[in-house]
Order: structure tokens, then C-alpha cells, then sequence
């Protein structure tokens, strides 16, 4: 049925990605369903559907894993935590955000990607600002530093030394504070 409906629909399949999903699901055409999950996942999340969007998430990852492993099946599987992380983010879910992003770091560890992990470890810093463990916060932030300048990964060192100087100017730490805060800037 799913190849049917992409013979038919071929010019307008972004139309029909969750049908498109569940069938090659169902058919345990793994790769298929996988890509219309994912596309049908990001379609829910750019329409704000977000627990539509988190279960189908779910789905891909079930999908992924039962692909072959290796680093393709990896960085796939990241992009999904990452998705998920920010869409627990979203709706004020703090501690699932925070354990989103820490399903991350041994795959990144594992696939040998600095970046992807300092971005996992700001993340998990972020959050722990918001679910108010604000020292675990700072530690995640400076850990995200240690791994992202090695890195040069700049983005995640700005987020780092953001979440340090938000942290520290809310507990009247404002020395560090600023320090903090005026790195993030001209990062």
C-alpha cells in the first residue's frame, strides 16, 4: 500500500508522510519507514503538534533500531534525541528534556563527535537551569566547555557560557555573572 500511495502521490508525498509511516511500518520496511517518520515527525513539530511529533519520534527510534548499527544509525539516533529534548523543552518538561540530552552522550562518545556531545551537555545544562538544579546546571555548562573548545565548537561554547551567566546572575554571583555573559556575546 505504502509503495502504491508513493506511485500515485509521487508529486505531493509530504501530503501523506504519516500514512506513508505507518505503512512501511507495518510492512517492517524498516529504511522506509523510518524516512516518513522522521518527515512526518518534523511536519508535526513545525505545526506545533508536539505530542504528535514526540510520539512519532518514539516510532523512529524503534524504526532506527532495528536497522543495522554503525554511525549512520548513530548520528540518526541523536537527531532523534535531540528532537525529543527540545520538544520536552517545549512544554515545560525539564527533567525528560535533561534526559534526552544525556541519551545522547554515549552516542556521540561512541561515534567519536565532540560537537554533538558539547551540544548534549548544553542542553543537559539548560534544562537543569529550568528544572532549578542550578550547581548541576554549571557543572553540565563548564563540562560543555571542557569538550566544546577542543572542539572549536562556538555555538555550544556561547550556550555554555550563557547558561553559567544566567545561573550565577540569579544567585547573585554578578562577577562571574558578567564575565560569563560578556563571553557568551562575543562568541
Amino acid at each position: 500500500i505504502g509503495e502504491a500511495i508513493e506511485l500515485v502521490y509521487a508529486d505531493r508525498l509530504s501530503e501523506h508522510f504519516g500514512v506513508l509511516a505507518y505503512h512501511f511500518t507495518r510492512a517492517r520496511q524498516w529504511a522506509k519507514a523510518l524516512d516518513y517518520l522522521l518527515a512526518a515527525a518534523r511536519q508535526a513539530e513545525q505545526s506545533f503538534a508536539t505530542r504528535e511529533a514526540l510520539a512519532l519520534y518514539d516510532e523512529a527510534k524503534s524504526a532506527a533500531e532495528q536497522q543495522a548499527g554503525g554511525i549512520a544509525a548513530a548520528a540518526t539516533l541523536i537527531a532523534i534525541h535531540e528532537s525529543k529534548a527540545r520538544l520536552h523543552f517545549v512544554r515545560s518538561d525539564f527533567e525528560q528534556s535533561r534526559a534526552e540530552a544525556e541519551r545522547i552522550l554515549p552516542l556521540a562518545r561512541l561515534t567519536g563527535d565532540a560537537v554533538k556531545e558539547g551540544e548534549a551537555l548544553a542542553t543537559i545544562a539548560w534544562a537543569s537551569t529550568w528544572g532549578r538544579k542550578l550547581e548541576a546546571a554549571v557543572r553540565f555548562a563548564r563540562d560543555a566547555l571542557t569538550v566544546a573548545e577542543p572542539a572549536g565548537a562556538l555555538a555550544v561554547q556561547g550556550r555554555a557560557y550563557f547558561t553559567i551567566g544566567f545561573v550565577r546572575g540569579v544567585t547573585g554571583v554578578l562577577d562571574e555573572s558578567h564575565a560569563a555573559l560578556d563571553q557568551a556575546i562575543s562568541l
